[in-house]
């Protein structure tokens, strides 16, 4: 729900500064239309930041598929 409601303001507020048919809002649309928001809470405040642990994570599980 909060992702569409996101995105609709992109497409609103980013995307009613460029005329409709230009780049910048086919590039705006695209992203919408294909891209998936990603809400990530890390509860581990003394931590400096977890997302770079599971960037990394992630990127070592997807080389360890291919």
């Amino acid at each position: 729900m909060f992702q569409d409601e996101a995105f609709e303001l992109w497409r609103k507020q980013w995307g009613g500064l460029y005329p409709e048919n230009s780049q910048s809002r086919r590039i705006i649309d695209q992203m919408i239309d294909s891209y998936c928001l990603v809400n990530l809470v890390d509860n581990d405040f003394p931590k400096e930041s977890c997302l770079f642990e599971i960037i990394n994570k992630t990127r070592q599980l997807r080389e360890m598929k291919d």
